[in-house]
């Protein structure tokens, strides 16, 4: 799964939570810029980025 996220105005913060079940995946890569929330099962984001930043993340693990 690839995310893309885009400010065009200003900096700010990149927050999200992602369910893992709505993606059909079992498990998840770990990666450096996100967290495995086991309690809720989904993958939290939090980053920030620059205006003129175009900030793409790749999320692997391990399908259904």
């Amino acid at each position: 799964m690839i995310l893309a996220a885009n400010y065009s105005d200003q900096p700010g913060s990149f927050k999200m939570s992602l369910p893992l079940k709505k993606y059909g995946f079992e498990k998840v890569t770990a990666g450096s810029d996100y967290l495995f929330n086991q309690q809720t099962n989904s993958i939290d984001i939090s980053k920030t980025i620059n205006s003129e930043d175009i900030l793409l993340m790749e999320i692997t693990g391990e399908p259904k």
